[in-house]
């Protein structure tokens, strides 16, 4: 395997459904709303974290 074919771990890499899947499961999302994160932030793995994470205490602040 070489350099360029070594996965990057800190991206999800969104054409490859089995990391979409891997990482809604990490998460705790639904693979909808993890797509709609990659959307909004990129493809980071801890911007799509933070994003996740803020964007529910918003939602539940919100409800209150």
């Amino acid at each position: 395997m070489t350099e360029s074919d070594a996965q990057d771990l800190a991206r999800i890499n969104v054409d490859r459904p089995f990391e979409v899947l891997y990482w809604a499961h990490q998460l705790g999302v639904e693979e909808a709303e993890l797509k709609e994160a990659l959307a909004l932030v990129g493809d980071r793995v801890h911007e799509v974290r933070n994003f996740l994470k803020y964007d529910r205490r918003h939602e539940v602040k919100a409800t209150l």
